[in-house]
């Protein structure tokens, strides 16, 4: 059945007594299909149920097409008897109305249904804050970046004109376009997906955007006066209730109302609660004309046209209104021949249209929710087990072409229209409800399955607005290449647009959920890095997931929980997902360090007890490779299988190849290779530039030509990108790029491993063969013969003086070319490449959180470093001497040093507390209570400070009313800390009169010295009083008191001069004027300075006994002897310290292009029109040319291994494998032919 392993013969499967006895509405189901086998009942022409169709027919002026199609769009009427028995006769009578309670009474209450008890519940989308490295917070945020892109104006323009008033701005192209039928279902998306979103993120941005387009809406809706909302006429209705062809009103409709409930749902807008409650009001009428004017057979006809969701966000609307209305509404979208096929458990979906009808079993999945009928937990069950035994492929998604085709016969489908991506939209959503329903982990390894690789695969990279509708699954297809390839951000909004930007705003929505009970739970089903609230619990917890990558074949996840503050402590129960896809063997789990009992994979690890701060749980989880065979029971493709490693479906870079080796049908890991992380340093392109034209070595079947510089992640990116192989394996170990230059290596083909350039001789054409060792194989890299900085050439080992050479002409086939045959500047020209920089970037001043230091530069490093050691420092620990004063229980540990118990200082750290200073550790506290405010908006931080701020101010006030002012100025003879800054910092807040207390702490014996600006500054306690001059800096700023301004009334700025730069070669301007510029330090008395600086960097002597006087001499001792290994950093771990110098100095050049994780490649600056790339040699009679031929330039690579990343061994070829989500437009392979 599958990989979710569930049969009909399951228990849960079993109908209950209940359900027998409801044969009779079973029946009357079936009556309501009016023979539903029969495929006119859904889909009365199948050609029109497609998007796709529908908009070329919009598009194209053939009306001979037009005219040959919607003619089959009509229906002839049958007998009605048969609906007339589902539905309450009363409702059918003008006369007696149309009573939604009354109908719902006699179909639903009577048969005393209960809403269903025990089902998991959702954790709000508001706790969950995902990790901004991971796959998902990157995904997640280059969604967000699209939506804030979106125009208000363009986006509600449609609407504007419906409602016939002004419309600002222009209109958006493609789907929303203003002569397209389906305009406004995007606008609909948006306001679900950005109420998500906001959810998500908070930002505030797109909160006042999506209410400004709520508003507009709303502004619509009263004009139009009727409750009718739409970016098209109202009369689009009656072409759908005339049956005539109108492209799905009803969906975009849903689309609007769904997204006006999430704006209530996850943004609290009433407004919009409002606006949806007035729009099922009127639909609720239209429906009721319906029916009354004909019968509700012609309404259920009706729905043969798309309606999307509605029945969903009718039973939604009714959960938050309980108005009987809404619920009956919801009833009458319940398409019943189509549900009525699932009641029977038919697998007879083939020939519907996918995504119109799989949003009508998740409203049935709703219905069961709310009113607990049995039939539809079946029918949710039933259907998500046909679609995932019979018409799922690997990523999780499913139809071809929009539509289901036959069960069990999906190698008939792999083309590039398979895989609709609304359709793995939805079937997460039923899949959710499923998995909530009944906690089976089959349900949860769906899930993740279809988002890992159906969801996150249709973004292109981290380019915002940019996705795809349909994903390709055929034999060396592209995303690129399909049908509609890649959308844009102005001219698609497809409807997979749609479901996108909702897929990606709602990442964080089913990684945990909860369960009630006196022992509450909750289930961790994704492992995403992520953090959640989780209320009802009193925890929060934090998930730390370390990347999978291919060459170390474990998941690595951290769970550390911490409790709520001011709340009881009670048992919890975690429950964490053991996924089917890992094995027991080398599995471990942990809680604080002590290992844990694990069950086997398909179940969870279920941990209860009451919680502590800081618990952490350890989970690695062993991630396995396995093959899955296609879902077809045809011999004839029973090898086609694809790959996994954990839940990434692997694709093999290829043009259509694809014949793994017969191994396969034994181990995986014994055809599978790991692609270790240094080799993406190895990885270089070859190019060739100059002003007007960039061409790039690549490989076009098996020869080498120049072709136009291809962008990163297309196709032709992969035919442009080498490996470097060295022939001396070792070095490769430790080298980037740049390093070999000097050593003999290989260039294998990025796409096929074991391939590498070979050349045939001089003057030959260069090939990609099977690597056989051998000299024509190898070249040496070596500096460019053009001489020019960073550049390189390649040098046949074979043939020395012959290079790699090529014409700066498109198509020039590369060839070895030896330098005596060609003019001496051409040739060096021909073979010579230029190395090219990053380009350095400056920040902008900006708020302390708006800014992020980069991590591998010295002050990130430093930064780090501080960040792990608070976050090392223990609560309890900080807070001893607190609590010991307040007379509370001491947890734990007090620190010791200046924070013992028995210190006077005790309490600085903390942020700080009392007769050694205890004003400075006053200010310390009252400092970080208001940096707590001020920078991560804590209120309560704030009442705090306050508190202390009056506690003192009574207190000195005691003083100089007990003794004298003087008493209290002599009393800061003590250090104070800046506790006038901090007084003057809480005045500029809350402008109380009290807060200026700050005046008393302006220490005047002091700064009078310096307001009579005299240099008396000897014998002073440094930093005692530095602060109290902060202070006054802030009085200045706070009352504009003259005597503290310091500076002249004219605007000043003072750029400064650094000291370790130099006058030659400075410069500086004004508006383009000169200016002169002041030496950096011209005086007498620093000429003889003896510190040693590089830049700002100040090297300091690592051995002072080596240097005497100031000046540097040579240690005597020149012995050596072992001594006790020493402590990185230490003084000692110099005299361990040796730096290898070979024979050969070029080799100990060792450097790096951009940083650490530099990537290189090769380009020319040739301006050749037309040329052959072959090997050639030098000779004595060599020039310029030849040099110039055989120079490149080493350029960032345009194609790199993804960290996971597997060389799989092939009949003809080997492959490289990497997960489907990560590719862009490279040509690729999902199923594998695997037969012998």
């Amino acid at each position: 059945m599958g990989f979710l392993g569930i049969t009909s013969r399951s228990p849960f499967r079993k109908m209950s007594l209940m359900f027998c006895n409801m044969l009779d509405l079973v029946v009357v189901m079936l009556l309501f299909c009016d023979f539903a086998w029969s495929k006119e009942c859904t889909n009365v022409f199948p050609e029109l149920s497609s998007h796709t169709v529908r908009y070329q027919l919009q598009s194209t002026n053939n009306q001979t097409r037009i005219n040959e199609i919607f003619p089959l769009y009509y229906l002839n009427p049958t007998d009605s008897s048969t609906w007339t028995n589902g539905i309450p006769r009363k409702v059918l009578r003008e006369d007696d109305g149309f009573d939604g309670n009354i109908m719902h009474k006699n179909v639903i209450d009577a048969s005393g249904f209960k809403v269903p008890k025990g089902l998991l519940k959702e954790l709000p989308l508001r706790n969950v804050r995902l990790g901004s490295n991971s796959i998902y917070g990157r995904a997640q945020q280059t969604n967000l970046e699209y939506l804030l892109m979106l125009d208000v104006d363009r986006l509600v323009w449609s609407f504007r004109k419906t409602a016939s008033v002004p419309t600002p701005g222009c209109p958006y192209g493609g789907w929303e376009a203003p002569n397209v039928e389906l305009r406004g279902h995007f606008v609909g998306h948006y306001l679900s997906a950005s109420a998500q979103m906001w959810a998500s993120t908070r930002n505030e941005t797109l909160r006042k955007k999506m209410s400004a387009v709520v508003s507009v809406l709303s502004d619509c809706q009263v004009i139009i006066g009727t409750g009718y909302l739409s970016a098209f006429p109202s009369d689009f209705f009656e072409r759908v209730e005339a049956l005539k062809p109108v492209w799905a009103p009803y969906y975009t409709i849903h689309k609007i109302m769904a997204g006006l409930l999430d704006q209530y749902l996850f943004a609290n807008d009433t407004r919009a609660l409002r606006m949806v409650k007035w729009m099922a009001d009127y639909f609720y009428k239209q429906v009721k004309t319906v029916i009354l004017k004909y019968t509700i057979e012609r309404h259920w006809q009706s729905l043969n046209e798309e309606t999307g969701g509605m029945n969903d966000v009718l039973y939604r609307l009714y959960y938050v209104t309980k108005n009987s209305s809404h619920l009956m509404l919801a009833h009458l979208f319940d398409k019943p021949c189509f549900l009525g096929i699932l009641a029977l458990k038919a697998d007879d979906i083939s020939g519907f249209h996918a995504n119109t009808h799989i949003p009508i079993v998740i409203g049935s999945q709703q219905r069961y929710e709310i009113t607990g009928e049995p039939l539809y937990r079946e029918i949710g069950m039933f259907f998500m087990d046909i679609v995932n035994s019979s018409h799922a492929y690997a990523t999780g998604g499913t139809s071809v072409s929009e539509f289901w085709s036959e069960p069990n016969r999906q190698a008939s489908n792999l083309r590039t229209e398979t895989e609709e991506s609304c359709t793995t939209y939805n079937m997460l959503k039923v899949a959710r409800h499923l998995f909530r329903w009944t906690k089976e982990m089959a349900y949860a390894d769906y899930y993740e399955r279809a988002l890992t690789n159906g969801v996150l695969s249709i973004q292109r990279g981290m380019e915002p607005g940019v996705m795809i509708y349909m994903l390709p699954l055929g034999h060396g297809q592209s995303k690129a290449m399909s049908y509609h390839g890649w959308g844009t951000l102005n001219n698609s909004f497809w409807c997979c647009y749609g479901t996108g930007i909702e897929s990606f705003s709602k990442l964080g929505d089913s990684i945990y959920f909860e369960e009630e009970g006196k022992v509450p739970g909750i289930y961790i089903i994704q492992y995403i890095t992520s953090s959640v609230e989780w209320e009802s619990g009193h925890l929060s917890l934090i998930q730390q997931v370390k990347p999978i990558v291919s060459w170390d074949n474990h998941l690595a996840i951290a769970l550390t929980v911490s409790t709520k503050k001011k709340t009881n402590a009670i048992s919890s129960t975690l429950n964490l997902r053991i996924p089917i896809w890992s094995r027991s063997d080398g599995a471990m789990a942990a809680l604080n360090d002590k290992p844990l009992s694990l069950p086997s994979p398909g179940n969870f690890l279920s941990i209860t007890r009451r919680w502590s701060s800081k618990d952490v749980i350890s989970l690695m989880l062993p991630i396995s490779i396995r093959t899955e065979a296609i879902k077809d029971d045809r011999p004839e493709y029973a090898s086609l299988r694809a790959v996994l490693y954990g839940p990434y479906l692997l694709v093999g870079l290829s043009s259509g190849d694809r014949d793994i080796s017969p191994e396969a049908a034994d181990s995986p890991s014994e055809w599978m290779t790991p692609i270790p992380a240094e080799y993406n340093s190895h990885l270089i392109s070859l190019s060739k530039e100059s002003k007007n034209l960039k061409l790039v070595f690549a490989k076009f079947k098996t020869v080498i030509l120049l072709d136009n510089l291809p962008k990163p992640g297309t196709n032709y990116s992969i035919y442009a990108t080498f490996r470097l192989i060295p022939k001396n394996s070792k070095s490769s170990k430790t080298l980037v790029a740049k390093d070999f230059i000097g050593e003999s290596v290989m260039l294998e083909s990025f796409d096929h491993p074991g391939m590498v350039v070979t050349h045939h001789g001089d003057n030959e054409i260069l090939e990609v063969k099977a690597a056989s060792y051998q000299s024509s194989s190898f070249f040496r890299l070596v500096k460019g013969l053009d001489k020019k900085k960073y550049s390189v050439s390649l040098e046949s080992e074979s043939r020395k003086g012959c290079f790699i050479h090529s014409e700066h002409r498109l198509g020039a086939v590369v060839k070895l070319k030896c330098e005596a045959e060609s003019p001496h500047n051409e040739f060096k020209e021909a073979a010579s490449f230029r190395l090219r920089d990053g380009i350095s970037k400056f920040l902008k001043e900006l708020p302390l959180d708006d800014v992020r230091l980069d991590p591998k530069s010295r002050q990130g490093i430093a930064q780090q470093t501080n960040l792990e050691y608070l976050l090392l420092l223990d609560v309890d620990s900080l807070v001893w001497s607190f609590r010991k004063t307040a007379a509370s229980q001491t947890l734990g540990e007090a620190y010791g040093g200046w924070e013992g118990p028995d210190c006077e200082l005790r309490g600085h750290f903390v942020a700080v507390e009392p007769v050694w200073a205890p004003y400075y550790t006053i200010h310390k506290i009252m400092a970080g209570l208001l940096d707590q405010y001020l920078y991560a908006k804590s209120s309560r931080a704030l009442k705090m400070v306050k508190w202390m701020t009056q506690y003192f101010y009574n207190r000195v006030q005691n003083v100089m009313l007990k003794y004298s002012i003087e008493q209290h100025y002599r009393s800061l003879y003590e250090a104070t800390g800046g506790m006038n800054d901090v007084l003057y910092n809480l005045y500029s807040i809350t402008n109380d009169p009290k807060h200026l207390l700050a005046h008393l702490f302006d220490k005047p014996c002091f700064l009078g010295l310096l307001a009579v600006q005299a240099d008396d500054l000897s014998g002073f306690h440094a930093n005692t009083h530095i602060p109290i001059v902060v202070g006054s800096q802030r009085r200045y700023e706070v009352t504009g008191d003259p005597l503290y301004k310091g500076l002249g009334q004219r605007s000043t700025i003072n750029l400064r001069i650094p000291s370790w730069t130099h006058s030659n070669g400075m410069k500086a301007a004004l508006n383009g004027q000169g200016l002169s510029l002041p030496n950096p330090d011209d005086r007498p008395e620093y000429a003889s300075d003896h510190a040693i600086l590089y830049g700002p960097y100040l090297l300091p002597l690592p051995e002072p006994e080596l240097y005497q006087n100031g000046d540097i001499t040579k240690s005597n001792n020149n012995s050596y002897r072992m001594e006790t290994l020493p402590e990185p950093g230490s003084k000692y771990s110099v005299h361990a310290t040796f730096r290898l110098i070979p024979k050969d100095s070029k080799t100990s050049k060792i450097s790096k292009m951009h940083g650490n994780d530099a990537r290189l490649g090769i380009s020319h600056s040739s301006d050749s029109n037309a040329s052959d790339v072959k090997l050639s040699c030098i000779s004595e009679s060599s020039g310029s040319a030849f040099e110039q031929g055989a120079s490149f330039t080493l350029r960032d690579e345009i194609s790199k291994y993804d960290p996971i990343s597997f060389v799989a061994k092939g009949k003809s070829r080997n492959f490289v494998l990497q997960p489907l989500h990560n590719i862009r437009d490279e040509n690729y392979v999902v199923y594998f032919n695997s037969s012998s």
